[in-house]
């Protein structure tokens, strides 16, 4: 049987929204649940996990 513990671990290293280590200039990220949130320059993106 699979432990909760190997799926969240298994979850979290495929399918959560990847940040990257250094936002670009003008750029902010949030988080928001399962949501990432990209805003800066004028423009803005939602995404989901994948």
């Amino acid at each position: 049987m699979v432990s909760t513990k190997s799926i969240l671990a298994a979850y979290d290293s495929q399918l959560r929204r990847l940040v990257p280590p250094a936002v670009p200039a003008g750029h902010e990220y949030q988080l928001l649940g399962p949501l990432l949130r990209v805003t800066g320059q004028r423009r803005g993106f939602i995404e989901s996990a994948r």
